[in-house]
């Protein structure tokens, strides 16, 4: 019996991880999911769209989703939904959200963060992956409330605070020393689970069901005829999405930024740069059964890596963050500049997801520290994506708008040193070792990494990411749903 309804309007990024994993491990849960474009009409009108693809004959007892769903219009347009136990997530908020000062009209968008006021309000339980998440939404409901004219509702955060509860995002952390990690791969040939297709369908619901293992094995064996999917450095990591061709297709299509990067290297000299290149080319997929995960590996990699991450002359500076305005790029690369003037040698990985309006600082950048880059632009394969964290040194955050950062958090785990601002979630999950109050402040840390690289290599971070693991919190997970 399917229990359990996993909504996801915006599937991408941690928004597509955090349902990934719990489609995985939930026993009897469905996922609907809506492609990851276009965040604002997801938002305003994700609710209406979804309506009319919920298939109504079900089981469902418990409805969980994104905050990114208006859950009040939801349960408004399908009353058959309304007696579930209904949970929210919060990934973040929109009261808080930093505008973008240079727009025309730059102040902000009322409709989002209204959106979410209703959406807990109408919850029965909402969930937060941080303190510092929490109590900026219930502490400025009253103040962004003011925006309205009049009949100004009043003791909202009293009526929520008490459903509310705050519950890490629980990251699936792949092996440190290279190996493939089985549990955080999706399982296959789950016959209870399955994933609802929330593209349009004609007259039965049921013709764009397949099981997760089934598409995904259909998806691994169209990818290994494919070489769409071969950009930059990296190699395309099979969708497991559900959706539309069109939309199935987009997936493997080269993203925007990575057209400087594209041509591999001509010359290969020392070993590592050898086994890098091998695996450029030899793409490693088993889908020989349903039974078992996809697996990409080589066996030479890890210990390559962490040879070439001990050994290799320069610091390795990663910016692993989507590419928008509130990651605050400008300040990061404005330090990059001051490392290059200063006469400092190190090398740079900007990784992270573009989206249509990609800041124009990315391209300048581009440029100006070409001397410097070692990985530009998303890395399409996940296992790609490690490695390249297996290989820096640092990892920097410059963000304006954070509420948890599980792309710091994993590359912490896989052993870079964090540098974080002194502000947002940050401080709740770092010590002051790893905190900085300045841009100017971030610029000496890092010049006193790129003229002794080893030493920091020798550092260690005072953090546990062990207790942000799925396997630590997948209990209080569980109690989510109900389930013992």
């Amino acid at each position: 019996m399917t229990s359990v309804l996993l909504i996801e309007p915006f599937y991408t990024g941690s928004h597509r991880q955090l349902m990934d994993v719990l489609q995985s491990e939930i026993p009897g849960s469905a996922l609907v999911t809506m492609s990851g474009k276009k965040w604002p009409w997801r938002a305003r009108t994700a609710a209406l769209h979804l309506s009319q693809n919920i298939p109504r004959q079900h089981s469902f007892r418990t409805v969980f989703a994104s905050s990114v769903l208006n859950m009040a219009e939801l349960i408004a347009l399908r009353p058959d939904l309304a007696s579930t136990h209904k949970v929210l997530y919060f990934h973040e908020n929109q009261l808080t959200y930093p505008v973008q000062v240079h727009k025309q009209r730059p102040e902000r968008d009322f409709q989002f963060g209204y959106n979410q006021i209703l959406s807990a309000l109408v919850s029965d339980v909402v969930v937060f992956n941080s303190s510092y998440n929490m109590e900026t939404f219930l502490g400025n409901i009253n103040s962004f409330l003011k925006q309205m004219q009049e009949y100004r509702p009043k003791h909202l955060a009293d009526q929520i605070r008490d459903k509310c509860r705050v519950l890490h995002f629980p990251i699936m952390f792949p092996d440190r020393d290279g190996a493939v990690n089985e549990k955080s791969n999706v399982e296959k040939g789950r016959t209870k689970d399955f994933c609802l297709n929330s593209c349009p369908v004609k007259s039965n619901h049921f013709e764009s069901i397949m099981s997760s293992a089934e598409h995904e094995e259909q998806t691994c064996n169209n990818n290994k005829q494919s070489n769409e999917g071969v950009i930059s450095d990296s190699l395309s990591m099979p969708c497991t999405c559900i959706q539309s061709d069109s939309a199935s297709k987009d997936c493997m299509k080269p993203r925007s930024g990575l057209a400087e990067h594209s041509q591999p290297k001509q010359e290969h000299g020392s070993t590592e740069e050898k086994v890098l290149h091998e695996m450029e080319n030899n793409f490693c997929v088993n889908t020989d059964t349903l039974g078992t995960s996809v697996e990409l590996h080589d066996d030479r990699y890890s210990s390559s890596a962490k040879k070439m991450k001990v050994e290799h002359q320069f610091l390795h500076i990663v910016w692993p963050h989507r590419w928008e305005h509130d990651k605050n790029p400008e300040a990061f690369f404005r330090v990059m500049y001051q490392l290059r003037d200063a006469g400092c040698q190190f090398r740079l990985s900007v990784l992270g997801e573009q989206y249509t309006d990609v800041p124009v600082i990315f391209e300048e950048a581009n440029a100006a520290l070409k001397n410097h880059i070692e990985h530009w632009g998303y890395q399409a394969c996940k296992e790609d994506y490690y490695n390249v964290l297996r290989e820096a040194d640092v990892v920097v955050s410059t963000a304006n708008h954070e509420f948890f950062g599980v792309a710091v958090l994993e590359a912490v785990h896989l052993g870079c040193f964090p540098l974080v601002p002194n502000r947002l979630v940050y401080p709740e999950l770092f010590t002051k070792t790893h905190l900085y109050n300045t841009d100017n402040q971030l610029f000496k840390e890092l010049r006193n990494f790129c003229n002794n690289p080893h030493v920091l290599r020798h550092k260690q971070t005072q953090l546990n990411t062990e207790q942000y693991s799925w396997d630590v919190l997948k209990s209080r997970y569980l109690d989510l749903f109900h389930i013992t």
